[in-house]
């Protein structure tokens, strides 16, 4: 399968998808949090004859929800494996879901969530990064130095992410805008004159 079939087809599955560079793992456009889609169009131009590796925003999946990937390392000392074994020994499990191997010998574990929860290098433990708002993770039928992404066999749904795992990162809240309504009886240009007066004359703070 093509890199192309390969992203429009996880489009189809409720990924939002965006080019990364070739053998790698840096996204090739701006603001993809944003701009990762699951419009076939849009895919087709950004990846048609294009050696591009796909990129998965973990921001948004499906119509409204975002994903949370537990990125299991296994490398330069850090045993990740371990680290979930210990987390199950407490009580803690992850149930089985959609899980891909990386080239480095990790995995992701790839869960949905109602929303974006905060995302972090160790979250869970040395080995154990967390992926959700903000992140993206390297699509299945990328390669970095010919190795490949690839998802592991048995585990092709994707299940909702463990109330314990919800509770413990929380939800990544960004600051709401400030209402610009008026108060009721006050008039706004009367009452930001009269405060620009005030602030000539207010002694220094």
């Amino acid at each position: 399968m093509s890199l192309i079939q390969q992203a429009l087809r996880l489009a189809a599955k409720g990924f939002h998808v965006f080019p990364c560079e070739p053998n790698g793992k840096l996204p090739v456009i701006k603001d993809f949090p944003n701009r990762a889609t699951r419009d076939p169009e849009q895919i087709t131009k950004w990846f048609e004859g294009r050696d591009f590796n796909i990129g998965v925003s973990t921001s948004s999946f499906g119509d409204g929800q975002a994903l949370v990937v537990v990125d299991v390392d296994n490398k330069n000392g850090k045993e990740g494996d371990a680290q979930l074994l210990s987390l199950e020994l407490e009580g803690f499990e992850l149930p089985a879901s959609l899980e891909q191997s990386t080239p480095s010998g990790g995995r992701h574990i790839v869960y949905v969530a109602e929303q974006a929860l905060k995302q972090g290098v160790n979250v869970l433990g040395d080995g154990l990064d967390i992926r959700s708002r903000g992140g993206y993770i390297v699509g299945p039928g990328s390669t970095i130095d010919g190795k490949a992404y690839y998802q592991i066999d048995g585990r092709g749904q994707i299940v909702s992410a463990p109330d314990w795992l919800v509770d413990r990162l929380g939800v990544d809240v960004r600051p709401a805008a400030s209402s610009v309504e008026p108060l009721a009886g006050v008039d706004p240009d009367r009452a930001r004159g009269r405060a620009l007066d005030f602030l000539k004359i207010a002694p220094h703070a």
